[in-house]
């Protein structure tokens, strides 16, 4: 298995910023919402950190370091009001919303996402949060992964991503516009 690091964003970083914006453009979204992110770090609204796996180097048998390389990002936002009132609230609740997971294809069956869930639900629970919610498409390969990691559906809301399927050129299939939330306690 491959091992990820999970290395906090530094929000006053404009390459941290470059490097977010260059992972959420190969995703495919939000890119254009990096630099609202950068700035709610500053307020403690949203934590995100930078996914690196070891890769060896060409002259890693001289001794050298192995090389590591970006394989994607997580974020976990603590006050977040959705408008369906599914949000998070760190405040009030306790709640933290794990609010972007995001691994490379190439990188992905290697384990690299669970590793990079499990890290940030851990920190999740060293702040104090009882509570970790998150929303996903109601993809078939989705859900029954939330759910081996311990997640619950509690509610499924038709037409919740419509908008930002067509914004991104996306089928408005139940798959692509329904959200799934869930929840796990810690």
């Amino acid at each position: 298995m491959t091992t990820v690091s999970l290395r906090p964003v530094d929000p006053t970083s404009q390459e941290d910023e470059q490097k977010l914006i260059d992972v959420r453009t190969a995703c495919g979204w939000d890119a254009d919402k990096v630099p609202q992110w950068m700035k709610e770090m500053t307020t403690g609204e949203r934590l995100l950190w930078l996914l690196f796996s070891a890769q060896p180097g060409d002259g890693e048998l001289n001794g050298d370091q192995p090389r590591e390389e970006i394989v994607g990002m997580a974020a976990l936002t603590l006050e977040y009001e959705d408008t369906k009132g599914h949000g998070a609230s760190f405040s009030k609740h306790q709640s933290v919303e794990i609010c972007s997971l995001f691994v490379y294809p190439q990188y992905r069956g290697a384990g690299i996402g669970r590793q990079a869930f499990v890290a940030v639900e851990e920190h999740a629970k060293r702040m104090g949060a009882k509570t970790v919610l998150l929303k996903t498409g109601t993809f078939e390969r989705n859900i029954p992964w939330y759910q081996r990691m311990g997640y619950s559906a509690f509610a499924v809301v038709p037409d919740y991503w419509t908008g930002w399927a067509l914004s991104v050129g996306k089928p408005t299939t139940e798959e692509f516009t329904s959200a799934t939330f869930m929840s796990k306690e810690l």
